[in-house]
């Protein structure tokens, strides 16, 4: 993919224009059984990573709320447990590799709702089965030994049996600093088994961040790593509010992740 092909992406992603085959140029080739496969397993984690990382941030207010300074200082970190359409989230005290209890939980609804926000002592600050299972799991994975592209600490999301062999996948993500601009590198994944882990990827060779200014209608990346988007591009897309245009050179081709009604989705434009 040259320099070229790439900036004049650019141009196109900053005036909104459409990408059209011309007459006389065929359609691009449709998606492989192994590129659907990847594409749809991607997109469901990018779309999960989104709906967890919201869970988190909307019921922090009302953690901070409802929950003393003091008590608030012994949080260690939170897991998130789908509940039908919505999302517990469960704050959790105790010592790496010690017995855990819960703090505080509370389910995120969508958008801004929150309910059943409530600390938890006594009897009922005991953990599930799966929380403490996830709980475990995040215990498997320092953030030593991994750079960072800030200097702040990852923000971590945990997926439930979301690996391909039910492993559950521990994210490190670099946070946002900045409004107009995305990280897309610094990004690492983690799969854990029975508390051991299994595989690690990080998604860039290096540190990636993408400006982009209000007016701009789309977002453009080269990814050498992969031959289709990965779920980082994918909650990015929910990050940044618009399109991005992924460029795999390994097979020449180039995706638009975008959302749709508060879905991601995904076309190939070449």
């Amino acid at each position: 993919m040259t320099r070229a092909l790439v900036l004049a992406l650019a141009a196109i992603a900053a005036t909104a224009t459409p990408l059209r085959a011309e007459p006389d140029e065929a359609p691009p080739a449709p998606m492989s059984i192994d590129e659907q496969d990847a594409v749809q397993l991607a997109l469901d984690r990018g779309q999960s990573l989104y709906a967890y990382d919201q869970a988190a941030w909307h019921t922090t207010d009302a953690l901070t709320a409802e929950v003393p300074e003091a008590t608030l200082q012994t949080i260690r970190g939170w897991v998130v447990t789908p509940e039908g359409d919505d999302y517990r989230v469960t704050y959790y005290a105790g010592d790496r590799g010690a017995p855990h209890r819960a703090v505080y939980s509370a389910v995120w609804t969508g958008g801004t709702g929150v309910r059943d926000g409530k600390p938890r002592t006594g009897a009922d600050s005991q953990l599930s089965a799966e929380e403490a299972r996830l709980v475990a799991a995040s215990d498997a994975v320092a953030e030593e030994g991994r750079p960072r592209c800030t200097d702040r600490r990852f923000n971590r999301v945990i997926l439930p049996h979301a690996g391909t062999d039910g492993a559950d996948l521990v994210y490190l993500l670099t946070p946002q600093t900045q409004a107009g601009s995305i990280p897309l590198g610094g990004h690492y994944r983690v799969e854990v088994k029975d508390g051991e882990v299994v595989t690690e990827r990080a998604f860039t060779k290096t540190c990636l961040d993408l400006p982009f200014e209000d007016k701009a209608k789309a977002l453009v990346v080269s990814h050498l790593l992969d031959p289709t988007p990965t779920e980082i591009h994918f909650f990015s897309v929910f990050a940044a509010g618009k399109p991005l245009y992924v460029i795999t050179p390994s097979n020449d081709r180039i995706w638009v992740a975008e959302t749709v009604r508060g879905k991601a989705r995904v076309r190939v434009v070449k």
